[in-house]
C-alpha cells in the first residue's frame, strides 16, 4: 500500500542515506517534540500500538499540519 497513512513506508525511493556522526536530534525542537511523545506515552492507559492502527485507517484527506 502506498497510500498518504501508510506507516510501513513507500517503495521506489532508493536506499536510505545514513549521515557520518548523524546527531541523534538535527534542530533543537525535535528535542522538545521527543520529551513531549515520551510524557505522553508515559500516562497510563496510553497504548502505542493502538495509535498506529488508528494513523493507518485515517482517511487520506484528513492531513493534519
Amino acid at each position: 500500500m502506498n497510500g498518504i497513512h501508510d506507516m510501513g513506508g513507500m517503495h521506489g525511493f532508493g536506499p536510505v542515506v545514513v549521515e557520518e556522526d548523524e546527531p541523534v536530534f538535527h534542530a533543537p525542537w525535535e528535542k522538545t517534540v521527543f520529551a513531549g511523545f515520551a510524557q505522553l506515552a508515559a500516562q497510563p492507559g496510553r497504548v502505542p500500538p493502538r495509535h498506529r492502527a488508528d494513523g493507518e485507517r485515517a482517511l487520506p484527506d484528513l492531513v493534519l499540519l
